[in-house]
């Protein structure tokens, strides 16, 4: 009995980890008012998709820019809508990171 449940804890600690999207680090390309182009490498990435939101950190600063909304992915450029004055903050060429936001942060 305690083998079954130390293999089925051990399994779903497997399947947790593995679920986990790492972070997509990528470019911005541009930014207009509130809408933010970056560039990312999308292979293998399921949860980038439009309507999906995405947590956008700037590498160089390590500062959080914030919980942006996805409207559109085509071939490796994601466009989102993010907070206009932390969107303003960042410059074209900029190092950023995308990633999938916690379940915990819905209505952030």
């Amino acid at each position: 009995m305690i083998r079954r449940l130390a293999l089925v804890i051990i399994l779903a600690t497997v399947a947790a980890a593995t679920a986990a999207a790492a972070p997509l680090a990528g470019k911005v390309l541009s930014t207009s008012g509130d809408t933010l182009v970056v560039v990312v490498n999308l292979d293998k990435v399921e949860w980038v998709k439009a309507g999906a939101p995405a947590r956008v950190v700037a590498v160089e600063k390590s500062a959080l820019i914030g919980k942006c909304m996805i409207v559109g992915v085509a071939d490796s450029t994601v466009t989102m809508v993010a907070p206009k004055a932390k969107a303003k903050a960042l410059k074209p060429g900029a190092g950023v990171t995308l990633d999938k936001p916690k379940a915990g942060m819905a209505g952030c």
